[in-house]
């Protein structure tokens, strides 16, 4: 999907030849401390940023989203529907935003920070219907500071450094070795 990307940012390069791969139906967590180039790599990604270096691709995973399926995955977004998005509270907002891009029928869905300014109750109703998309094949790359939340929904991690992979592998993998805590939370 992203090989040796490289990209600048307001004339500073911000990641340094970025490799990473998302297969069909697979939950991949981009991990890093502040700074580290984690949402540049989606904004690259979606186009928003302009490529040095590297290539982006992406294979059509077929997965058809409609109005049911996402009013069942966020109930809450059913019992609101007569709500203007501005009124929902923040919680909701996340979930009408995840629930739009689904309408689309998304071949990779991509969540810079899905958890960021939630009550844990909330986080924990957003994860769960991460999960649920998960459960029926929807590809994710997913940004989070949440890593514990992050870990227990990925399959596969990769933590950024200084805009470089600084590590990568499966979550037990990078949880026996160590390389998580050391890099994310030390």
């Amino acid at each position: 999907m992203v090989d040796d990307l490289y990209v600048g940012f307001r004339g500073l390069e911000v990641l340094h030849g970025v490799s990473l791969h998302v297969a069909e139906g697979e939950v991949v967590a981009l991990l890093g401390r502040n700074g580290a180039g984690k949402t540049t790599t989606l904004r690259a990604v979606i186009g928003e940023l302009p490529v040095e270096h590297g290539a982006i691709s992406m294979e059509r995973a077929g997965v058809e989203t409609r109005l049911k399926f996402v009013l069942d995955l966020f109930p809450k977004l059913a019992e609101r529907s007569r709500q203007r998005a501005w009124s929902l509270s923040g919680g909701e907002q996340q979930m009408l935003t995840i629930a739009r891009a689904l309408m689309n029928g998304p071949e990779l869905l991509l969540l810079d920070e899905p958890s960021l300014g939630l009550a844990p109750k909330v986080v924990s109703e957003v994860f769960d219907a991460l999960a649920s998309l998960r459960a029926i094949g929807v590809s994710i790359l997913l940004v989070e500071q949440n890593a514990r939340k992050a870990l227990q929904l990925s399959a596969r991690v990769y933590v950024l450094a200084h805009g470089r992979i600084a590590a990568e592998g499966t979550v037990q993998l990078l949880r026996e070795s160590g390389v998580v805590e050391g890099l994310y939370f030390g």
